[in-house]
């Protein structure tokens, strides 16, 4: 396949310390110590093992990872019904900056983040986007749109908003469970 690169973005995904107003690092489970929540998958896998097993093992605690499919609905949920199960939240960015404006989330001091390996601040060592008033970038990625030149045998999308007006290309077309990242990068 020959791929042509059509439009790419950075993202940022952030974990956030939910248990807004009540971070107590309790959960319902009241042996467990911190409750982990993402989108699963592999990503998932990797959280865990760079992230939770090292938390577990250098203070001696028990840590649980739960998934969920995105959004602020269950956030809310829990908020609303002061029972917050859930302390830390991998999430879009745009979901933290609405959850951040409802008051979901706790605010966060980055003066509490320790520094980096070489005794960088983390507000020096972040990069500027990746610290928010309620959450702080863990993982940069990004989207890479291509197509097969077969796929194409006459004229061919030049730009991902070219290819997105339908009409000029009908048929089928594969993307992502949610259109957000695909969106926010136009």
């Amino acid at each position: 396949m020959h791929a042509i690169l059509l439009a790419w973005r950075f993202c940022i995904n952030v974990f956030v310390i939910v248990a807004v107003y009540c971070l107590s690092g309790a959960s319902a489970i009241a042996h467990i110590d911190l409750v982990l929540v993402n989108f699963g998958g592999s990503a998932a896998r990797v959280q865990m093992l760079a992230l939770l097993q090292p938390w577990q093992e250098k203070n001696n605690k028990i840590a649980e990872m739960e998934e969920y499919a995105g959004g602020l609905d269950e956030i809310r949920r829990q908020v609303e019904a002061a029972n917050v199960k859930w302390d830390v939240v991998d999430m879009e960015y745009s979901d933290l900056i609405q959850a951040c404006e409802e008051r979901l989330l706790e605010k966060i001091d980055p003066a509490m983040l320790p520094a980096g390996g070489d005794a960088t601040s983390a507000v020096d060592d972040f990069l500027p986007f990746a610290l928010h008033d309620c959450g702080v970038g863990n993982i940069i990625w990004s989207n890479v749109y291509a197509y097969s030149d077969s796929a194409f045998p006459c004229a061919k999308p030049s730009t991902i908003v070219v290819f997105l007006i339908r009409s000029n290309f009908p048929g089928n077309a594969a993307f992502a469970k949610t259109l957000e990242p695909l969106l926010n990068g136009l």
